[in-house]
């Protein structure tokens, strides 16, 4: 069987793709926050503040693209305690974009309304931090047209241990659904308002994608399209399938797992962060694949799912 590369040719490029800034309840400029991620080598950032829509043009340069878009939510206490849903929406034409308005519903009919409403008006929409949200099953399952969930939320992380959603994002596409999955900061970076009480929530998540270049509408078609992964610390480096097989190649990790729609789908693990390669064999009739890596401090990388 011929190779079949799962990335396409080109460079890879470093992504927050959830941030809040002074235009919301982020304590940093949105020009602070490009000079903080700039500096840690990141080329794109999501400025998603609550419920607006910001396109801050000013921000690019040929190193660093700012994407626009606005992160919708709403609240429900109706069961006693705080549920939420939470969703960015990221504009293709930022120049074009403006709010469409919020939910008015805490019920799955009103989140696919307003998941529609963004998609016909020309955005890419992501469902946030689903653990963090206290989402049930039908929260997630019912929800339909997302291009990507989080799989790792930084923030909710840092703040209450409450940012890895690998199972619910499992949950969604093992019952045939399909969508991407993301790393994010959510950063808000209240520890310049407290640094006694907060952690820092910025360069934790991160998504890379594979593109021929920097621009807005590489990224914007390289999100679309799948061809990223994500991580808050491990870094893929090639991802291919041959001979029946697929295989990875990737910074030192301790553990890497081939993840599909069955309990068992095979692993290779290590004491001391030895491993950089892993093939697994493909069976006939599996509907998908991916894969996840693990090094010795907990820190993870996702890769999307591969649909055979």
């Amino acid at each position: 069987m011929s190779k079949v590369n799962i990335f396409p040719e080109g460079n890879w490029y470093k992504a927050n793709l959830h941030c809040h800034s002074t235009e919301s309840d982020g304590q940093l400029t949105p020009a602070e926050i490009k000079e903080l991620y700039k500096l840690n080598g990141y080329n794109i950032v999501a400025y998603t503040d609550h419920n607006v829509v910001n396109y801050f043009k000013e921000l690019n340069d040929p190193d660093f693209i700012a994407l626009c878009g606005v992160e919708i939510d709403l609240y429900d206490k109706t069961k006693g305690y705080t549920r939420c849903i939470h969703l960015n929406a990221i504009a293709k034409d930022p120049e074009k974009a403006k709010f469409l308005g919020k939910f008015t519903e805490f019920n799955s009919k009103n989140f696919n309304e307003v998941i529609k409403l963004y998609k016909e008006n020309g955005f890419i929409v992501n469902y946030n931090h689903p653990y963090w949200s206290a989402a049930e099953a039908a929260d997630i399952l019912e929800l339909e047209g997302i291009t990507a969930i989080e799989v790792y939320n930084h923030g909710t992380q840092i703040y209450n241990g409450k940012g890895i959603s690998a199972s619910q994002y499992d949950l969604y596409i093992k019952n045939g659904k399909k969508a991407f999955c993301i790393a994010t900061d959510d950063n808000h970076n209240f520890d310049r308002k407290d640094s006694t009480k907060y952690a820092s929530d910025s360069l934790g998540g991160f998504t890379m994608f594979k593109a021929p270049s920097l621009s807005y509408n590489n990224i914007i078609n390289a999100l679309e399209n799948g061809n990223f992964y994500c991580s808050n610390g491990p870094l893929i480096y090639d991802l291919y399938i041959e001979d029946g097989k697929i295989c990875i190649h990737c910074s030192p990790v301790s553990l890497i797992v081939q993840r599909n729609e069955r309990i068992e789908g095979g692993s290779i693990s290590s004491n001391n962060d030895s491993l950089t390669y892993a093939e697994f064999e493909l069976r006939d009739n599996q509907p998908f694949t991916r894969i996840e890596l693990i090094d010795k401090h907990g820190k993870m990388a996702f890769t999307n799912p591969i649909y055979l």
